[in-house]
């Protein structure tokens, strides 16, 4: 009898086990399968911000297009939000920035200094021999040398980073040009044009800490201090930055959708401005 109850014990004893290590091996099989998933999906995400990102120049285009054709649906995304947007957007690249990287750049001031150069030099002259060359009038060849003289954007960080190029280089370029723009655009456009354009020296200044400067300086040290999370989310990092530049573009657009769909074609599609940035 003792026999047979211990037989039962070890008997019940092993089919426990044996439904213990089945449950175990379910788990693990789920947990896998959910890992797995989880990956592909991601995967799959990165794979689509990839293409997207790329096509950066085509969302602007398609953006800019909606804005002309109903402004009235980029309303909302008014002036108050753009030092926002361009904050979003030079966050966005300074997460992937270490000082170290600036550091290097400072190694080879020469590169800042002919893109400088060729801002203030270069594309003045050409904007004015473009909008001569099209035969156009005193005010609008006045607009087309005043954006030929104007410090370069955020957007370009933007496709610097997208291209894998130095996006610590094309911050300083940024920078060096916008706080250039302080006497380089008035003194061009008294020079070309003859005439002054005033422009808010504090306000530049102001808005390069805010929207480069600063950003850029938080994304650093984000970058150094917390690197997993940084990790975490700089896969969404590019997709940010190029929704925020399209919103951006297309709100400014729309704010005049109206002048430019009275200019014409002529001016919209063949203009030297287009031909001055191609």
């Amino acid at each position: 009898m003792y026999i047979l109850q211990t037989r039962h014990k070890n008997n019940v004893a092993m089919i426990t086990m044996i439904l213990a290590q089945a449950m175990s091996s379910t788990a693990l099989d789920t947990s896998d399968a959910e890992t797995t998933f989880g990956s592909k999906l991601f995967a799959t995400y990165i794979r689509a911000a990839s293409i997207a990102t790329t096509l950066f120049p085509l969302w602007t285009v398609l953006f800019t297009g909606m804005a002309l054709k109903s402004p009235s649906s980029f309303a909302w995304f008014t002036t108050e939000y753009f030092t926002a947007a361009l904050a979003a957007l030079m966050l966005s690249m300074g997460i992937t920035l270490k000082p170290e990287d600036f550091a290097k750049v400072a190694k080879r001031p020469n590169s800042v200094f002919i893109q400088f150069a060729l801002c203030y030099a270069m594309m003045p002259l050409l904007a004015l021999f473009l909008g001569k060359a099209c035969g156009l009038d005193s005010a609008l060849l006045a607009g087309v040398v005043l954006v030929g003289s104007i410090n370069g954007g955020q957007a370009s960080n933007l496709c610097t980073y997208i291209a894998k190029g130095n996006v610590a280089l094309s911050v300083l370029m940024t920078t060096a040009t916008t706080l250039g723009a302080i006497f380089m655009t008035p003194l061009l456009c008294k020079t070309l044009l003859g005439a002054i354009v005033p422009v808010d020296a504090v306000g530049i200044a102001m808005s390069t800490i805010q929207v480069v400067l600063a950003p850029i300086a938080v994304g650093m040290f984000l970058n150094k201090n917390f690197p997993k999370v940084v990790k975490a989310i700089l896969p969404f990092a590019p997709v940010v930055g190029v929704v925020s530049t399209c919103l951006l573009v297309a709100s400014a657009v729309a704010q005049v959708a109206e002048p430019i769909r009275n200019a014409g074609m002529s001016l919209q599609v063949s203009s030297p401005t287009a031909i001055l940035y191609l």
